[in-house]
């Protein structure tokens, strides 16, 4: 399906099963069963290199009805989506996260392609922050995690030297 640019929006929905859907109008995509999340893609420039010609995007989660709709897991609050950044390839986009019992925002990069950082980035990130109760805990949580990878490593490395 070819967008008219000159529209410079689209509607995309996140099917359960993680598939995408791109309408030209949201009422087409609220007739679809299972679209479990919404987003208006506002187009933003198009590169257009010697062998390929790419399209890049900011992202907006709306409602049913099309209001922007603050995505949210205990006390983080999705504050921005940034524009897709990138030339011939995708260089990601950058997220603002809002802690509400801290006052404190900070910055994710989602590496994920289209409209399926979602679901793929996103709504998992947001999980793992609510676990944890505060950004600092879940990099903890993963700097643990790297530590614990690198100590079997060297553990695997001395057996085999013994």
């Amino acid at each position: 399906m070819r967008w008219n640019l000159e529209r410079k929006t689209c509607i995309e929905g996140i099917m359960e099963n993680g598939e995408v859907i791109k309408k030209e109008k949201l009422s087409a995509i609220t007739q679809i069963p299972r679209v479990e999340f919404f987003l208006k893609a506002y187009y933003d420039n198009t590169y257009e290199g010697k062998s390929n010609k790419i399209h890049w995007y900011r992202y907006e989660i709306i409602d049913r009805e099309g209001n922007s709709l603050p995505l949210r897991k205990g006390d983080f609050v999705v504050n921005y989506i940034d524009t897709d950044h990138g030339y011939s390839n995708f260089y990601g986009r950058k997220i603002l996260i809002y802690d509400n019992r801290k006052g404190e925002i900070y910055t994710y990069k989602s590496n994920t392609k289209g409209p399926r950082f979602l679901k793929e980035d996103l709504i998992p990130l947001l999980e793992e922050l609510d676990r944890y109760g505060s950004w600092e805990a879940r990099e903890c949580f993963l700097e643990n995690l790297i530590l614990k990878e690198k100590i079997q490593k060297l553990e695997q490395k001395l057996d085999k030297m013994e």
